[in-house]
């Protein structure tokens, strides 16, 4: 049963991907650009958004309701001690990731932490995301060092996509 749950948990994750793979080649033809947000965290020099806070999101094509972890990531608050029977999954990546189109209660991370601890495991799943757009894989590392490993995940999903984040770099 548990298999199941994951198998459907890993179909249900793919098809979410090529959603939002077609969605940002579609805006990356469009070439919509909405103002950028992000600041420069002073402790670490990377981009993330102003931590807890929260925005409206102004898109050209879509507006959305932004709120922000104390990380300055679009997601929700996670302690940063796990708590036992829980299996920590950190999500790093780009405008995929980031997700600044959707309210967090409808982010891909939100969304996989729900189908995965709908099953009957006592195992309880937490997916916290650390997304920033135009990211590519070693800006991914980056932000795996600053912040992901205080979180300490079981495991990290290095998200990007052929088309630029390896041009990113």
């Amino acid at each position: 049963r548990a298999r199941e749950i994951l198998i459907n948990a890993l179909i249900f994750f793919i098809a979410c991907l090529v959603g939002l793979a077609i969605v940002e080649i579609t805006l990356r033809r469009l070439d919509v650009s909405p103002r950028d947000l992000h600041r420069v965290d002073p402790d670490t020099g990377l981009n993330t958004f102003p931590p807890s806070d929260s925005f409206t999101y102004d898109g050209g094509c879509y507006y959305a309701s932004i709120e922000t972890n104390s990380d300055g990531f679009h997601g929700f608050e996670y302690p940063k001690t796990k708590a036992d029977g829980v299996f920590r999954i950190a999500m790093v990546g780009d405008s995929f990731i980031e997700a600044v189109q959707v309210r967090r209660e409808e982010h891909i991370a939100r969304l996989l932490e729900e189908k995965l601890n709908s099953g009957t495991s006592s195992t309880r799943y937490e997916v916290i995301p650390f997304g920033v757009s135009g990211n590519g894989t070693y800006l991914n590392m980056l932000y795996t060092d600053a912040y992901v490993k205080s979180y300490s995940p079981d495991l990290i999903i290095d998200m990007f996509f052929l088309g630029n984040d390896l041009s990113n770099d």
